[in-house]
């Protein structure tokens, strides 16, 4: 893609000024792919009063979680093809975005939008970041086998987990461990790191700390 018009009419003001402002940032560090830390950083810096509104209202430190996007954006990734390119995540959040939009009576992603699906997609970036950050999470491990990977959003969905009822797992992995990743797919691992539990108590995301690979089930 070599610029942001064809995106630029499904948003309004607020919702451009987030897109164009994440498109710079990664110009800028020369990634050339808006990924889902672009957006978040973009909106925190273009939105601070909504954004830190809604992290105090879910009790989290917005200066935190702004040093969190930070660190990831150091680490970002980095397309090398003409142009620049939109990560699948990122595609997938200015869906919920326009679906929130439409739900409202509107044809345009406003920022509010943005945040909105960050916040509701228990999967997003965002909720991964209010996990690691969480002090009274939960650490606990599980043993089975990784089943699917998702490189742009850094997770793996794991399954036959031994021991336990989850008939599947979503785990999100850090960057230090992106190399490893594509190693995965239906091995048999060990995870262990800080689980998020929905309204029924039951473990939906798992944010790896530690992982060691197995090639045979125990």
């Amino acid at each position: 893609m070599d610029n942001l018009e064809p995106y630029l009419d499904k948003f309004s003001e607020s919702g451009k000024r987030i897109l164009e402002s994440a498109l710079n940032e990664t110009r800028r560090r020369n990634q050339n792919c808006v990924s889902p830390e672009h957006i978040l950083f973009a909106l925190i810096g273009n939105e601070p009063e909504l954004f830190n509104s809604e992290m105090q209202s879910l009790s989290a430190d917005p200066n935190t979680i702004r040093l969190e996007v930070e660190k990831l954006l150091e680490h970002s990734y980095q397309y090398e093809g003409r142009g620049f390119r939109i990560a699948p995540k990122t595609t997938d959040t200015f869906k919920y975005s326009m679906d929130r939009a439409r739900s409202r009576g509107r044809r345009v992603i406003d920022a509010k939008d943005i945040l909105y699906a960050l916040v509701s997609d228990r999967y997003s970036l965002l909720n991964d970041l209010l996990l690691n950050t969480d002090s009274s999470s939960e650490t606990v491990t599980f043993y089975g086998q990784v089943r699917k990977i998702d490189l742009d959003a850094k997770q793996i969905v794991l399954r036959n987990i031994s021991g336990n009822e989850l008939k599947e797992l979503v785990c999100s992995y850090q960057n230090y461990i992106d190399k490893q990743a594509s190693e995965w797919l239906n091995k048999f691992v060990t995870v262990t790191g800080n689980v998020q539990r929905d309204a029924f108590k039951s473990i939906y995301l798992m944010r790896i700390e530690t992982v060691s690979l197995t090639d045979e089930a125990t």
